[in-house]
Parts: structure tokens; sequence; C-alpha cells
């Protein structure tokens, strides 16, 4: 396994790497945001296979809560194209050689996540979503682990 792992352009960030992620545009989805998010970073068009954890801070930043998700994409190319107005460095590693690089802390918790997904060669972990719109009649999706 594989992941894109990018040098954010900020100073105070480019000696870390980290996962592409963003925050949630209004009105969008969890799924949703995570394809944008790959595809504006890396120019890697993903496919959505699940969600595998999250983290939920409290009193983050003006006093509101921050969570923090961790999804499984499939890509559909390999090819690199990151946005040189926000990433500094873009580049496919192995998961081992990922847990390895500098890290900040969030990422060390998604780490965790993915090794825990590995650890159980892909056979836990992984949310799907379920479309469950006709229960609350506007868009809506609920992830489990199990259907």
């Amino acid at each position: 396994s594989s992941a894109a792992a990018q040098q954010p352009q900020q100073p105070q960030m480019t000696a870390q790497w980290k996962l592409p992620g963003g925050t949630l545009d209004a009105g969008e989805d969890i799924h949703e945001c995570a394809i944008r998010e790959v595809f504006e970073e890396t120019g890697v068009e993903c496919e959505f296979i699940g969600l595998l954890g999250f983290r939920h801070l409290h009193n983050y930043r003006f006093g509101k809560g921050d969570m923090y998700f961790v999804c499984l994409l499939k890509p559909k190319s390999k090819e690199l194209k990151p946005d040189v107005n926000e990433i500094a460095q873009c580049e496919w590693v192995k998961l081992d050689t990922y847990y390895s690089m500098n890290l900040n802390k969030v990422q060390t918790m998604a780490c965790e996540t993915l090794k825990y997904y590995e650890s159980t060669q892909g056979t836990r972990g992984v949310m799907q979503m379920m479309d469950c719109s006709q229960y609350v009649k506007k868009p809506a999706y609920w992830y489990t682990s199990g259907k």
C-alpha cells in the first residue's frame, strides 16, 4: 500500500510531511471533500472507498470543535500534479516509509489508524458509506463497518 505524501508550501511546515487534506466546504459531504482535496493538492482523481477513522477535538479554534477524518481512497491514476502554490513537494511513498517520515501530531495519529487497517489486511476498520436520504428527505450518509 502507498500514499501520496506531501510537504506544504508554508515555511513553518516544509520540513513536515502530511497526507492530502483540508476543510469541508459549506454543504459538502465527507467523501466529496476527501476526493476534492486530494485532487486539488495532488492532481490525482480518486474513488472514495470508506472512512477509516476520525478524531474529535473540543475547543479547537474560536471555542469550536474540530473533526479530522482519515479516508480510504483508490487513485484512478498515479500521475502527481501538485498545486505548486500550496504544495512544496509531493510523492508516492510506501506506508512503511511514510510512518518513519517527519510528521506532525495529527499525521502521527492518522498513521495509527492506517497501521490498524494494514494489520487486518484490509478486513477490518473500513466504514462504508450508505445513502440514508430516504429517512431524512435530504442528502445524508451513514458510515458503518457493516451493512
